[in-house]
C-alpha cells in the first residue's frame, strides 16, 4: 500500500510541474525572502501559475521571428508577510534549444535590459475593478472581459529604471492626480529587481506554439541542457498600504493577479490567455502581427491566499496615499540606492511622466516593435544581427554586480507552506485526463491488493529550421 502511495504522489507531482496551470498552490507566506533578483529564496510552495516556455508569437502559424527577444513568461510565485505582498516572474528564452542558429541574435538583448512595458494587475475586491488598461493601451479596447477585473495596475519598465501604480476608482484607473490614487512605484514603496537566471525548478514547453495544447509535444528544456543564463527572473515587494488590504485579508479572502508584456498589447501574460496567441502572419520587417492586435483576456486571475470572496478589503476604493509601510526602499531593493542610482532625485526625475519620459506616450512609446526607435527594424535588425548589447547594472536597476550566467536550475526549498493543501483544486488545460485516470489506477490497484497488505501549419515547419527562417 505504501509503495502504490508514493508511485501515486510521484506521477501526481511530476504531472503538477507541468503546463498550463493555475494556483497549483495559493502561495505561501514569506520565509525570508529578500529583493535582490535572486531567485533561490522562492519555491515550489510559492508557485500560483505555470505557462509553456516558447509557446510566444515567434513561432505561431507561419511565423518564425526567432531573431527577436522573447517575451515569454513562465512561472509566476506569490508570498506575503506582516507588511507586504511579494511577487516574482520568470522570462525564458529557449532559442538555444528550438533554433540555435538564432540563439545569437535572440539573446543579444535580454528583457532586463530592454527599456520595455510589463504590467501587473491585481485584484482586491470582487466585483469592482477597471476593464481598460491605465495608460490606455490594446488600442484603448478593454483589457480584461472576463471574471476578475484589476482594482490595481502596475507599469513598470523591463529595465526597472522606472513605473507607476493606479487604483481603480469608479470602474476606471485614475491617471495624473494629485498623488492619492496614481503614484510613482517609489512613492508608493514599491521595491522590485532583476537578474539574468532561471529560477525556476522545472523548464516544460513545446518547440514549435501551435503545439502548445498537445500533450505529448512537452520537452523538458531542463533535461535538454538548456541554458538558463539567458533567461531573466524578477521579484517585487508591494507594501500594503496603497492596496488597502492587510495579512488577515490576504489569507482569509485571497486576492486575484495576472501579469503581461506588450507595447500595443500583449505578447504573454501568466496565467496565459489563448488571447495572446489568436493573430499570426508578421510584418513586413519579420515581427509578429501580435505586437499590434487587440487582446482581451478573458481567463481567471491567479489566486494569492485564498481561493476568494469575501468582504472588499481594508480601506475601500480609495483614500490616502500609503505611508510607505513596512521599510519602504525605493526599486533596487537590496541596496540604497534607487534604480537609476547616483543621485537623489525619485525613479523617473521627480515627475509624473510615463515611463519613457518626456512626452505624453509610456514605455515604448507607440506600438513600434521591440527596437522602436521610429524605425522599421525588429529585434536584433534585419536578417537576424544581434542588436546592440545594453548594459547591466546601476541604471538599468539590475544588480550593479552584472549578470548571473550561472543557471539556478533548481530552487532552493523555503519553510512550508502553512497552507500546505492550498491548492490543485485549479489545474490548467489538460490536468483532468490525468486526475481521472490516476483515480482509475489507485481504483483498480486497492481492489486487488493482498488481503495482508499541434497542429503544425507549414509542412516547412516539421523539419528543423533552417538559418535563413531567421531573416
Amino acid at each position: 500500500m505504501r509503495t502504490l502511495t508514493l508511485i501515486l504522489t510521484l506521477v501526481a507531482v511530476a504531472h503538477a510541474q507541468r503546463p498550463y496551470q493555475t494556483n497549483p498552490t495559493y502561495g505561501a507566506p514569506a520565509a525570508g525572502i529578500i529583493i535582490d533578483g535572486d531567485g533561490s529564496d522562492w519555491s515550489d510552495a510559492q508557485l500560483i501559475a505555470l505557462d509553456m516556455a516558447n509557446d510566444d508569437p515567434r513561432t505561431l502559424g507561419d511565423n518564425w521571428t526567432l531573431h527577436e527577444t522573447p517575451w515569454d513568461l513562465t512561472h509566476l510565485w506569490a508570498a506575503w508577510d506582516d507588511e507586504a505582498l511579494y511577487l516574482a516572474w520568470q522570462y525564458v528564452d529557449v532559442t538555444d534549444k528550438i533554433d540555435p542558429n538564432n540563439a545569437g541574435s535572440s539573446g543579444g538583448t535580454a528583457p532586463n535590459q530592454m527599456d520595455l512595458i510589463q504590467w501587473i494587475a491585481i485584484d482586491t475586491i470582487p466585483g469592482a475593478g477597471a476593464s481598460v488598461d491605465m495608460w490606455g493601451k490594446n488600442g484603448g479596447e478593454p483589457y480584461w472581459i472576463g471574471q476578475d477585473l484589476p482594482d490595481y495596475q502596475i507599469y513598470i519598465a523591463s529595465n526597472l529604471w522606472q513605473g507607476y501604480i493606479s487604483r481603480a476608482v469608479g470602474g476606471a484607473f485614475v491617471v495624473d492626480d494629485d498623488g492619492t490614487d496614481y503614484l510613482s512605484v517609489e512613492a508608493a514603496g514599491i521595491t522590485a529587481k532583476t537578474l539574468k537566471q532561471l529560477a525556476a525548478s522545472t523548464l516544460w514547453g513545446v518547440g514549435d506554439a501551435d503545439d502548445r495544447d498537445d500533450p505529448s509535444a512537452l520537452r523538458d528544456f531542463l533535461s535538454e541542457g538548456h541554458d538558463g543564463g539567458r533567461d531573466c527572473f524578477y521579484e517585487m515587494r508591494i507594501p500594503y498600504d496603497f492596496l488597502q488590504i492587510d495579512r488577515a485579508y490576504v489569507e482569509d479572502h485571497g486576492l486575484g493577479v495576472m501579469l503581461g508584456q506588450g507595447e500595443f498589447s500583449c505578447m504573454d501574460t501568466i496565467p496565459n490567455d489563448p488571447a495572446t496567441t489568436d493573430t499570426s502572419g508578421v510584418e513586413s520587417w519579420n515581427s509578429s502581427l501580435e505586437w499590434s492586435d487587440v487582446d482581451q483576456l478573458s481567463v481567471p486571475f491567479a489566486r494569492i491566499g485564498s481561493q476568494g470572496g469575501g468582504e472588499p478589503p481594508v480601506g475601500g476604493g480609495g483614500g490616502e496615499p500609503p505611508v510607505g509601510g513596512g521599510g519602504a526602499e525605493p526599486i533596487g531593493g537590496g541596496g540604497d540606492e534607487p534604480i537609476g542610482g547616483g543621485g537623489d532625485e525619485p525613479i523617473g526625475g521627480g515627475g509624473a511622466e510615463p515611463i519613457g519620459g518626456g512626452g505624453d506616450e509610456p514605455i515604448g512609446g507607440g506600438a513600434e516593435p521591440i527596437g522602436g526607435g521610429g524605425g522599421d527594424e525588429p529585434i536584433g535588425g534585419s536578417g537576424g544581427t544581434p542588436p546592440p548589447q545594453a548594459p547591466v547594472g546601476g541604471a538599468l536597476g539590475v544588480d550593479a554586480g552584472g549578470v548571473d550566467d550561472e543557471a539556478s536550475e533548481d530552487s532552493e526549498a523555503s519553510e512550508d507552506s502553512e497552507d500546505s493543501d492550498g491548492g490543485c483544486s485549479q489545474l490548467g488545460r489538460g490536468a483532468t485526463p490525468w486526475v481521472l485516470l490516476l483515480g482509475l489506477l489507485a481504483s483498480l490497484l486497492l481492489r486487488r491488493r493482498p488481503a495482508h497488505s499541434s497542429r503544425i501549419t507549414s509542412a516547412t515547419k516539421k523539419a528543423s529550421p533552417p538559418a535563413s527562417r531567421a531573416a
